[in-house]
């Protein structure tokens, strides 16, 4: 079994352990695991771990890698530090993040209204806006992009992913955003007040 923690590595689960933790499934059953360091340490990089027999074949196969795409070291070791404070605060953190992002996630969704569909699952730090009124991607695309220029101009930054075109199926188009451990309510109470003000205008 592979395990894939792209966006949940060290915030899903009770103690931010992941989907082995999050769904009680025993580290011994998963081969192979691998995650991003980006979402939840504030560095780049990430990981693949696994059984003897898959990190040795991973050394043979991937020896012309370790120079050309290896994480800096100032990198590893910020994701070094980073876990080092998860695995001392992980349970606290891990309930005032999802306490926040629930909040968050209210308010945006009682603020924006008809306006606004809030994607994702209620727990997830990551949340995405689609704006509702056309069905038309292009005028979708545009006016995503217009309103991420607006709220940039209102001081609340939001990213609008754009996808290559090789992508089997691509997404459509939607704001995203992050709420982080560090926010506290007031914060989050004043951007989702300026989130919503800018989505529901003309």
């Amino acid at each position: 079994m592979t395990e894939t923690e792209l966006f949940t590595f060290r915030w899903t689960g009770a103690s931010g352990h992941g989907v082995c933790e999050e769904l009680d499934i025993p580290r011994d059953e998963i081969e192979v695991s691998g995650g991003d360091f980006s979402p939840a340490l504030g560095t780049i990089g990430g990981f693949i771990v696994g059984e003897r027999i898959v990190v040795n074949h991973q050394r043979l196969s991937g020896a012309g890698y370790c120079f050309s795409a290896a994480q800096p070291p100032y990198l590893a070791t910020a994701a070094i530090e980073a876990m080092n404070l998860l695995d001392s605060e992980g349970e606290s953190r891990v309930a005032k993040l999802r306490q926040l992002t629930r909040k968050f996630r209210d308010l945006l969704s009682g603020g924006c209204g008809k306006y606004v569909e809030v994607l994702g699952d209620r727990d997830s730090p990551i949340i995405h806006l689609k704006l509702l009124g056309t069905e038309d991607e292009v005028e979708l695309q545009k006016a995503t992009l217009r309103k991420q220029k607006q709220l940039l101009d209102e001081g609340v930054f939001v990213s609008a992913p754009l996808y290559v075109g090789m992508i089997h199926k691509i997404p459509e188009p939607t704001l995203r955003l992050s709420v982080s451990a560090a926010h506290d309510e007031k914060m989050l109470t004043d951007a989702a007040v300026k989130i919503c003000t800018v989505l529901t205008r003309d």
